[in-house]
Parts: C-alpha cells; sequence; structure tokens
C-alpha cells in the first residue's frame, strides 16, 4: 500500500505541468545522467505525466 503524504507543496503531477517538465527534460545537460535522451517535443512530456499516473494507479511506481 501507497503511504499518502499530506504538504503545503507536494501535489500529484497533471498533464498541465508537461511544458514544464518539457522545458527541463529537453536540455541535454539536465538528462545526461539520467540513463534517457532528452525530450524532443511536448508530447513525450505528456506521455511521461500519464506513464506517471498510469503507474501509479496500478500501484506499481510512485513518482
Amino acid at each position: 500500500m501507497f503511504p499518502v503524504l499530506y504538504t503545503k507543496r507536494l501535489r500529484e503531477i497533471r498533464e498541465s505541468d508537461a511544458e514544464t517538465i518539457f522545458q527541463c527534460l529537453s536540455k541535454d545537460e539536465v538528462t545526461r545522467f539520467y540513463g534517457q535522451d532528452s525530450l524532443k517535443n511536448i508530447g513525450q512530456a505528456k506521455d511521461i505525466v500519464a506513464s506517471f499516473a498510469k503507474n501509479y494507479l496500478e500501484k506499481r511506481v510512485i513518482r
């Protein structure tokens, strides 16, 4: 069972966060130690958000 966390600043990632995620993960200097290629388009960031939500619902990953 996943813990439920309550904080003033922590919240679930939403699709509206995709632009910010893209801005960060499209930079080679950010992703060079992530073991993944830099994002090339906003659709990839939206896919990441969807993946986080899917994995959480399946109780596989908290991210």
